[in-house]
C-alpha cells in the first residue's frame, strides 16, 4: 500500500510540474531592410532582424550569440533555470516593459532598441544595426527614451509611507513633487474620501478619529505576464513583463479638533507678597514702636 501511495504521489506532482510548463510554437517575422551585426566574445555574425513570437507573445533573446535550433519551446512564468542575477532579471523586465510594446512605441526602432538594451545587461556586446546599404541605423533617441523611463520607474508618490494627518471633517489638497502619481491606482477607503485627480490627491478627513493605511498600485498598460521560454541547445527568450510586485501606501490620520489653551500671563513680578506672622514690637524713646 505504501508504494501505491508514493507512486501516486509522484504522479500527481508531476502533473502539477507538467501544468506550470508549456510547449509553445515559434514563429518569424523579418523586419524589412534592417540587419544585425553582433559581435559576443571576438565572433561577429550578421544577418536579417527578425522578431520572434511564441503563440502570439512577442519574445526577445537572452543568450546574446546563440542559435535557434527548435520550433518548439517550453515556457515557464518565471526564470527557473536562466543564470542571471536578480539585478538584472529586473532590469531587463523594466526595458522589456518599456520597450517596443510601450505605448507609442511600436516602431522598428524601438524593437532594436529594445534588444540592444536587453543584450547588454546581460554580456558586454558590440552590436550595430545597418540597412542593406550598410548605413548604420541610429536608434539613440529610442534608447534613451527607454533608459529614461526605466531610471524614473523607481521615483515613487511624494508622500509614500508617509502619515497624512487632518482635522475631523475637513479637507486638504496634496501635490505629488514628484510628478508620479498619474502612474498608480490607490486602493479603496473605509473612512476618508480620497480622490486622484492628475498629480494630485484631495482627502476629505472622516467625521470621527479614524486612522488606515492607502496603498498604491502601479498602473500596467496590459495584463500580460512575464514567460521565459528553454529548449536544450537551443537559445533561450523571453515574453517580458514586471515579474514583481511592488507594495507602496500612504497612511491617513483624521484627529479632533484641539481645546483651545488660553495662555495666562506671568504676572509674579507684580504681584505684592504680604507675609502674616506675630511679632514683638518695643516702644523707643520718641513714643514709636520698632
Amino acid at each position: 500500500m505504501k508504494k501505491v501511495a508514493v507512486f501516486i504521489l509522484g504522479i500527481i506532482l508531476l502533473s502539477s510540474f507538467k501544468s506550470s510548463v508549456l510547449a509553445e510554437s515559434i514563429t518569424y517575422q523579418r523586419l524589412d531592410n534592417i540587419y544585425y551585426n553582433l559581435t559576443v566574445d571576438g565572433v561577429t555574425t550578421s544577418n536579417h532582424v527578425t522578431k520572434f513570437f511564441l503563440d502570439s507573445r512577442l519574445a526577445y533573446c537572452i543568450e546574446p550569440g546563440a542559435p535557434i535550433n527548435t520550433k518548439t519551446y517550453n515556457s515557464s512564468p518565471n526564470w527557473n533555470g536562466i543564470n542571471l542575477t536578480e539585478e538584472q532579471k529586473q532590469q531587463i523586465e523594466k526595458i522589456g516593459y518599456y520597450g517596443f510594446e510601450y505605448p507609442n512605441h511600436g516602431t522598428d526602432k524601438y524593437y532594436i532598441a529594445t534588444q540592444e538594451l536587453i543584450w547588454k545587461v546581460i554580456k558586454n556586446v558590440d552590436i550595430k544595426w545597418t540597412n542593406s546599404s550598410g548605413q548604420v541605423i541610429d536608434i539613440t533617441n529610442e534608447k534613451n527614451e527607454i533608459q529614461s523611463l526605466v531610471k524614473s520607474h523607481s521615483t515613487v508618490p511624494s508622500f509614500t509611507s508617509e502619515t497624512l494627518t487632518g482635522i475631523v471633517g475637513t479637507k486638504e489638497v496634496l501635490t505629488d513633487t514628484n510628478n508620479v502619481l498619474e502612474n498608480f491606482n490607490l486602493s479603496k477607503t473605509n473612512y476618508h474620501s480620497v480622490k486622484k485627480e492628475g498629480n494630485q490627491i484631495t482627502i476629505d478627513y472622516s467625521q470621527i478619529p479614524k486612522e488606515e493605511i492607502i496603498t498604491m498600485t502601479r498602473k500596467n498598460y496590459d495584463t500580460k505576464t512575464l514567460l521565459i521560454y528553454q529548449y536544450p541547445g537551443s537559445q533561450s527568450l523571453a515574453a517580458l513583463r514586471l515579474n514583481y510586485t511592488e507594495s507602496l501606501n500612504f497612511t491617513i490620520k483624521s484627529v479632533e479638533t484641539p481645546k483651545e489653551i488660553v495662555k495666562v500671563p506671568n504676572t509674579a513680578s507684580d504681584e505684592k507678597i504680604v507675609h502674616y506672622g506675630i511679632y514683638k514690637f518695643k516702644p523707643t524713646n520718641d513714643g514709636k514702636f520698632s
